[in-house]
């Protein structure tokens, strides 16, 4: 549904729209999104251990490399996998072309795939640090606004991507 907004396809029934999309690509989302919280998780867990152990005072220098390493091997992974998620239903490819796709356009676009990557995660990294009066309002931005707002960058960014790739 996302991709018929963005690319201005009037469509009568939502709906239809949605669970067409949903039945033709619900496993490859199972496994981005797996992937995602899986990377994320570890990240989240190994920030939230050496800040345990830089409470108690016995944090190392391989506390900080368990928690720094996995942050910075993430991250690149997350970018391509978000882009991923836009290719797979803007355009008619293979799992193993996406998946080449979006590391090509993630080397083409350095500074727009990491800051969008940025915007993405933020709004989850807040919600793990707020009180229950703040995630009440994140929630319902998110389930407003935030989902369909993200769909509609990153089917942007895939797009764009795969224009400038063209022309390249």
């Amino acid at each position: 549904a996302a991709k018929r907004a963005f690319f201005q396809d009037t469509y009568k029934y939502a709906t239809r729209v949605y669970f067409t999309g949903f039945k033709k690509h619900w496993w490859k989302y199972l496994i981005y999104g797996t992937l995602v919280a899986g990377l994320l998780s570890d990240v989240g867990i190994e920030i939230y251990r050496l800040l345990g152990a830089q409470q108690l005072g016995t944090a190392d220098a391989l506390d900080y490399c368990l928690a720094i390493i996995p942050a910075v091997v993430a991250f690149p992974v997350v970018c391509i996998l978000f882009i991923m998620m836009g290719l797979t239903v803007t355009h008619a490819l293979t799992f193993c072309q996406v998946f080449k796709n979006a590391v090509v356009i993630l080397v083409n676009n350095l500074v727009c795939v990491p800051f969008l990557t940025l915007v993405t995660i933020a709004p989850f990294v807040i919600y793990f640090y707020m009180g229950l009066p703040g995630n009440v309002v994140i929630y319902l931005l998110m389930v407003g606004f935030g989902f369909f707002i993200f769909a509609l960058m990153w089917i942007a960014m895939a797009d764009r991507g795969m224009v400038k790739c063209r022309i390249l």
